[in-house]
């Protein structure tokens, strides 16, 4: 019997591509020069959205780069920012075609519900608290914006 099932689940594992082999959540298989420009981009979108944000009266920038931790692991919010309504906003910019990795989706999932304390790098008034009622958002920054 534990042989038919050994053979039955090399037959199962074959039918199926590991996918795992095809996916990047770093962007680390491009060039070192192509990373060294990613990087550029990622942070000249940063300041793009930050000077919008900083410009927009409905706003107040909290911070940049706020560290939060989470039972997942830590995660730095790009720019953090409260808006007219009161609502905590944790704003990741993303530049060209880049997106946020499975790790950032679910450190984000569990800052939005809550479940992040804000770190030492977050404003005094917020270090040490949690992410309770924090909102996730995306900006997303095309190339050809980006000066």
């Amino acid at each position: 019997m534990g042989e038919k099932l050994e053979i039955i689940s090399k037959v199962y594992l074959s039918l199926f591509h590991n996918t795992l082999t095809q996916i990047d959540p770093f962007g680390l298989r491009c060039s070192a020069k192509q990373l060294r420009q990613n990087r550029i981009n990622g942070k000249k979108a940063e300041q793009l959205i930050l000077d919008r944000l900083n410009k927009n009266p409905n706003v107040t920038v909290l911070g940049q780069q706020v560290y939060v931790k989470t039972k997942v692991g830590g995660r730095f919010v790009d720019i953090l920012i409260r808006n007219n309504k009161g609502q905590m906003v944790a704003v990741e910019v993303k530049a060209g075609n880049a997106t946020r990795s499975a790790s950032q989706l679910a450190k984000d999932r569990l800052i939005s519900q809550g479940n992040g304390m804000f770190g030492n790098s977050a404003p005094s008034n917020l270090a040490g608290q949690s992410t309770t009622g924090v909102i996730i958002s995306e900006a997303r920054v095309p190339l050809w914006r980006i000066p």
